[in-house]
């Protein structure tokens, strides 16, 4: 088996898991997964497109990869930062008697 078609099986089946996960939903488009796994799958079938000379898919794919790309590095950069440099005191409450 040749790498192109080993990358589009990979490619379909992570599609395929992902589509599965979101129907029984254990995942939502929301998901930093969702859109991870959106962009693998979609770049790999993009490489095979590109190797089989499929234009309309490498077009279809590679759109997709790239709105999925997008969605990632949002998701990345509204990431929350850790909290190390601010101290959060706790006050405590006057006691009632």
């Amino acid at each position: 088996m040749e790498l192109p078609l080993i990358l589009g099986i990979i490619g379909t089946t992570i599609l395929v898991v992902t589509f599965f996960l979101n129907e029984h939903h254990k995942l939502t488009v929301d998901d930093f997964t969702f859109d991870f796994l959106h962009l693998i799958g979609s770049a790999c079938l993009m490489v095979y497109a590109i190797y089989t000379e499929l234009t309309i898919f490498v077009i279809l794919n590679g759109l997709a990869a790239l709105i999925s790309l997008i969605d990632v590095v949002k998701s990345l950069r509204d990431k929350p930062r850790s909290r190390t440099k601010t101290t959060f005191i706790k006050q405590k409450r006057p006691i009632k008697k």
